[in-house]
């Protein structure tokens, strides 16, 4: 679900034709289960769900064509609060759920390979991840759905990373721009400091943590900013999650990360994704080979 904090975050509206050239660290989880729940499900002749793969060839290869060069982020296991302190980087695995099978995701992982996409495993949150590698300077921007790279210190999101600029949702089509935060921008909008804002995401509620009850954006937002340590802000809310504010809070400051990986993009070969896409999952062989051609 990630951190909801949309309405105090200040942003700008810019194109994908602004991102000619960077580099871009996906959030791939977040964009799989967007495709797989916001698009009529797509099978292929053994009723194997391809939604996610024609959401993830046709978006990456306009991101290509438009000369973006996306790294895909995959998730770790999901760390617990208990589990933090025996955390080993090395017993790291592609997080599976209930939506996401352990196929799928070697599937999609094959695709982007196919595409040459580099791939980096994160040890356990992809956009703690992505926020190390934007944080170093590795990547341009994080493209995610929620906030939880800014809160992990990404120097900067990019939110709908897409070239639909209507989307549908349960009320209908909505209008949807392509919006560029700056961390730097949020801090000094917010008058908080970068500790400061993590403690403002704890209150208004993190995958790791519930809200404080009865408080919103705005009410969370002036606590942090009129008591400003972290004891003061703890002390003057209800505090009712079973681990201690503090705990949370360096499990989200402390999440494992890695430098293992290598940003190299290769030629695109044509005959893998072909095979995988149009024998395999039955997508149409012309749309899928024109497609290619524009890379």
């Amino acid at each position: 679900m990630g951190v909801q904090i949309s309405g105090v975050l200040p942003s700008k509206e810019i194109t994908l034709q602004d991102l000619k050239g960077k580099r871009l660290a996906v959030d791939t989880y977040i964009h799989l289960y967007q495709f797989l729940s916001a698009t009529p499900v797509l099978t292929d002749h053994l009723d194997r769900i391809t939604t996610h793969l024609s959401g993830i060839f046709f978006r990456t290869a306009h991101l290509l064509s438009l000369g973006i060069k996306p790294v895909y982020v995959f998730d770790g296991p999901f760390l617990e609060i208990k589990k933090h302190d025996k955390f080993t980087k090395e017993a790291a695995q592609p997080r599976v759920t209930s939506t996401l099978s352990l196929e799928m995701i070697n599937e999609t992982k094959v695709l982007l390979t196919a595409l040459g996409i580099p791939l980096v495993q994160a040890p356990a949150e992809g956009e703690a991840q992505a926020a190390h590698m934007c944080a170093k300077g590795d990547v341009f921007a994080v493209a995610s759905q929620d906030y939880d790279s800014l809160m992990f210190g990404a120097k900067r999101m990019v939110k709908n990373l897409s070239f639909a600029r209507k989307q549908k949702q349960k009320k209908g089509f909505v209008y949807t721009g392509v919006y560029q935060y700056e961390l730097k921008d949020v801090l000094n909008a917010l008058k908080l400091d970068y500790n400061q804002f993590v403690m403002f995401c704890m209150l208004v509620g993190t995958d790791f943590n519930p809200g404080v009850e009865g408080l919103g954006q705005k009410n969370a937002l002036k606590v942090v900013q009129k008591y400003r340590t972290f004891t003061r802000i703890f002390e003057k809310v209800k505090w009712q999650y079973g681990y201690l504010p503090k705990a949370v809070y360096e499990h989200i400051k402390t999440m494992p990360i890695t430098n293992k990986y290598q940003l190299r993009w290769t030629p695109v070969d044509k005959d893998t994704v072909m095979n995988l896409l149009v024998k395999e999952h039955d997508f149409n062989r012309k749309r899928v080979a024109d497609t290619l051609e524009t890379l």
